[in-house]
């Protein structure tokens, strides 16, 4: 059994193929008021950060086809 040691405010993912759905209000600290796992599938794609991505993406490989020697 793996030991670890987790943090009050830890969110753990349970199933493959989800994502955590939270959400939070800021009082001396964030304290999250609702907390679900989502299935993927079930999350509608964001347009402005899958545009962010494609850039990033694009990044990437430029800087990873650098030949170095």
């Amino acid at each position: 059994m793996l030991e670890t040691t987790r943090h009050p405010n830890s969110m753990v993912l349970t199933q493959q193929g989800t994502a955590v759905v939270a959400s939070f209000v800021k009082n001396t600290g964030w304290q999250a008021t609702s907390y679900i796992e989502q299935p993927l599938e079930d999350i509608e794609a964001d347009a402005e950060l899958n545009e962010q991505l494609i850039e990033y993406e694009a990044r990437l490989k430029r800087l990873l086809n650098i030949q170095i020697g």
